[in-house]
């Protein structure tokens, strides 16, 4: 098909992540957002855009480990989080990400600009019921959008299922 590209075949993750960090820097475009995170920025960022590559996920945990290197146990930790049903802002672990400097800069009143969980969990965000120990016990109504509810996690979930 004239125009679109074939996506790149790659058997391993590691080959695909070393790739694609030189694809970035061969033909990543320099950028100057006005922010990043909610923060004012004057440096500038490279960005490339539509790459895509096929990889293989190996279906043993410790061989997908070595391959992606994420920085346990943290990741472990903050996927938890992700997937765990709760719009959390912020998520308990970013405490203890490994790159994570400058408190106050990044979050205003302890919410960061968005978080991950939130993105995944929108319907009950900034909607919870707090108790007096400071626990959430329920969320209370759902988000809506223009007509509908918000999605979530769950919802993707059983749509793929059927």
């Amino acid at each position: 098909m004239l125009g679109r590209k074939r996506p790149l075949s790659v058997l391993r993750l590691d080959d695909a992540i070393k790739l694609a960090g030189t694809q970035l820097k061969v033909n990543g475009t320099k950028v100057f957002p006005n922010e990043w995170q909610a923060t004012s920025v004057s440096v500038g960022m490279h960005e490339i855009f539509d790459y895509h590559f096929t990889a293989k996920i190996p279906e043993d945990l410790d061989i997908l480990r070595s391959q992606v290197k994420p920085d346990l146990p943290w990741a472990d930790e903050h996927f938890d989080e992700r997937v765990g049903g709760e719009p959390l802002n912020p998520a308990p672990s970013y405490e203890r990400w490994p790159y994570y400097k400058q408190d106050e800069k990044w979050r205003k009143g302890n919410k960061f600009s968005h978080t991950y969980p939130e993105r995944m969990w929108p319907r009950k965000a900034n909607n919870p019921n707090i108790v007096s120990g400071g626990d959430v016990v329920e969320y209370s109504k759902d988000n809506m959008g223009i007509r509908y509810r918000y999605g979530d996690l769950n919802d993707v979930i059983t749509l793929l299922i059927k």
